[in-house]
């Protein structure tokens, strides 16, 4: 397990450089700053893995969260299977690069499942983030929290988001918050799409979620 619940600027992973990897069956939890982090050109896989509680401050432009990628065009990541929760800022945050999630559960993350960033932030979140999501299920937070689904912000941020059967996403409980955020930035709006040439609301299934789901 990558686990540390003594210091206050601690990290579970950390892998820069073009280092293949994969994990499995392991557990990255209550890290004061992230999970896991990803830098250069790396390519990666998760494989029942479990992020829990990391991130010591509900901080966005901090970006602390389960998994941090910030990786160039030649790396990517997939995670299967995984559980994402009880994160006070992000489940995922995707600075840069390409990510693909399939068959994961985000629950109880205090402000975002997952963020595609799509406009340079800093030296190592530079945007051009491209992300496939299909068969995942995300819960809100239970009382009220802030919390969204997915968020992308800036003009090179991309996301395709569920499918025909069994690429559906299940998003729950998202009744006072979006499932589905897009904010203006740099280059414009981020492109989010259902899959399949379906819509967001025919490629995913709803439980307590009322419209409008996106804005």
């Amino acid at each position: 397990r990558f686990w540390n619940e003594t210091t206050t600027a601690c990290r579970g992973l950390v892998v820069d450089g073009s280092t293949d990897i994969v994990v499995r069956d392991s557990a990255f939890n209550f890290n004061a700053l992230n999970g896991a982090i990803f830098a250069g050109t790396p390519r990666f896989m998760f494989y029942r893995a479990t992020f829990d509680g990391n991130g010591a401050k509900r901080d966005p432009a901090e970006g602390y969260c389960g998994l941090e990628v910030n990786i160039g065009a030649e790396g990517a990541g997939q995670v299967f299977g995984s559980t994402f929760m009880n994160h006070p800022g992000f489940g995922i945050f995707l600075g840069a690069g390409r990510l693909d999630l399939n068959g994961n559960l985000f629950a109880n993350n205090g402000r975002v499942g997952i963020f595609i960033n799509g406009e340079p932030k800093d030296n190592f979140s530079t945007g051009n983030s491209f992300v496939t999501l299909v068969g995942n299920t995300f819960r809100a937070p239970p009382g009220g929290v802030v919390s969204e689904a997915i968020v992308g912000q800036g003009g090179t941020a991309t996301a395709i988001i569920g499918g025909a059967g069994s690429k559906k996403n299940t998003f729950q409980d998202y009744r006072q918050y979006l499932v589905f955020h897009f904010i203006s930035g740099v280059g414009g709006k981020p492109k989010l799409v259902g899959g399949d040439n379906l819509s967001l609301d025919n490629a995913n299934v709803f439980v307590n979620c009322p419209a409008p789901r996106s804005h």
